[in-house]
């Protein structure tokens, strides 16, 4: 439950524009430890991430800007989602320490750019 509120919370920032400030919950876990779990956990966070971010609209994202995930993840595999998610962790130590779904709304935006 703890993973699906953060996910919610994920998808409902989605809203916001480049020009805004928001506020994201911190999570309930880490980069790390995103990184140490085993391949099926990995692959179930991953896929809850991007489910929670295809929620979005239910919070008030406007569809339109939901169009570049909802086109970025079609045709993907769990495991495809989470190579993408790894790879960027890995490249990006630094983000280690964060809650994971900052860093994988970060991942999917360079994966698939507008």
């Amino acid at each position: 439950m703890k993973k699906i509120i953060a996910v919610a919370l994920t998808a409902f920032a989605l809203n916001a524009t480049a020009e805004e400030s928001f506020w994201i919950h911190n999570g309930f876990s880490t980069g790390e430890q995103f990184l140490n779990m085993p391949e099926a956990e990995k692959l179930a966070f991953s896929m809850g991430t991007v489910n929670g971010m295809l929620l979005a609209p239910l919070f008030g994202a406007p569809k339109e800007r939901m169009l570049w995930i909802e086109t970025c993840v079609l045709g993907m595999t769990d495991s495809q989602v989470t190579a993408i998610f790894e790879k960027y962790l890995r490249d990006n130590p630094s983000r280690w320490h964060q809650t994971p779904h900052a860093p994988m709304y970060s991942a999917l935006k360079q994966a698939c750019p507008k």
